[in-house]
């Protein structure tokens, strides 16, 4: 697991393309939506892209 030392190392290495933000609250339509239904609808049509198009490549997501 990576210490406070690789964390300063990094974040030095890195300043200029990191942005800190304060996380923001996930909105209601949001958090009612992510349900067990809404997902499985979700990788049914996912099965049903790789069924019709085959396997896609990480870089094409």
């Amino acid at each position: 697991m990576a210490g406070e030392e690789w964390m300063r190392l990094f974040m030095g290495r890195h300043i200029k393309s990191l942005s800190l933000r304060k996380p923001e609250p996930t909105s209601l339509s949001r958090f009612t939506s992510f349900n067990k239904t809404n997902v499985n609808k979700f990788f049914n049509k996912l099965e049903d892209i790789h069924s019709r198009f085959g396997p896609i490549s990480p870089e094409k997501i």
